[in-house]
């Protein structure tokens, strides 16, 4: 009744073996041992059940990464191509995927025909690590530093800090709301000072006058977390304030009145 607990069956990212008293895990790689049918067939107590299970990393179990748009509005190339490289790396995280060139395949496959057709056309992009001048490279980081050469320049900073400038809290507009947007506009403008560019965005095109004063009387050392718990304070009192005013002190909708008695 000995199984060799390093019985390993080919083609499994892990099985299990298990019996009514104990279960053996087993990894992928060749075949040691081969366990007879006849041998099985004799053990009338034991009922063995051979389960494959799938790693926490396989690549079946995830949802792969949308195709990259590489015909879409030339002014946001960049940016979609950041958020592109962003999910495509947690992608191959999740997927505990570690190899190279492996994950060179993997980018070019999600990426489409389109990205593979600019890839094969970048010169020095599609590194041989066959060669002996070539073992030691990286042709992952080399495909995305290329890529990154030729994505990334579409960007005009000048240009995407003009829209920054423009941009100021509609009418109606949650202040939460207006800050995602700012911080999408900047993240476009590549600031050295990210947060003190929408500090300032903020104390100039905010809708209320009541917030610009807090920001001022905060001074220099305000952060943004600051300014936003500030913002959302006063947009809620803001809001009591207007159910306080439409049910009235009594709560009755309007003011009371008293008949007066007549004699």
């Amino acid at each position: 009744d000995n199984i060799d607990p390093k019985v390993v069956f080919a083609g499994a990212d892990k099985w299990t073996v298990d019996t009514c008293d104990r279960a053996v895990s087993c990894g992928s790689g060749e075949t040691e041992e081969n366990i007879q049918d006849n041998t099985l067939a004799t053990r009338s107590t034991t009922k063995l059940i051979l389960r494959l299970q799938v790693a926490p990393g396989n690549m079946a179990n995830l949802t792969t990464v949308e195709q990259f748009d590489c015909n879409g509005d030339p002014s946001s190339l960049g940016i979609r191509w950041e958020k592109w490289k962003r999910a495509l790396q947690i992608y191959l995280f999740a997927s505990n995927i570690n190899n190279s060139k492996v994950k060179r395949a993997v980018l070019l496959h999600s990426g489409g025909l389109g990205l593979q057709e600019i890839f094969y056309n970048i010169p020095g992009a599609n590194v041989d690590d066959s060669l002996e001048e070539n073992k030691d490279k990286d042709v992952f980081d080399i495909a995305l530093q290329k890529l990154d050469e030729y994505f990334l320049p579409k960007i005009s900073k000048i240009y995407e800090r003009h829209l920054f400038r423009l941009m100021e809290q509609e009418e109606n507009e949650k202040f939460d709301k207006f800050v995602v947007r700012l911080r999408d506009q900047a993240e476009k403008c590549k600031f050295a000072d990210t947060e003190g560019n929408i500090i300032d965005q903020i104390t100039e095109k905010c809708s209320s006058k009541e917030l610009r004063q807090k920001i001022l009387s905060l001074g220099d050392d305000a952060s943004l977390h600051d300014i936003i718990r500030q913002a959302n304070t006063l947009e809620s009192v803001s809001l009591q304030m207007k159910k306080f005013e439409a049910t009235g002190t009594n709560g009755c909708g309007g003011t009371s009145t008293v008949n007066k008695i007549q004699t």
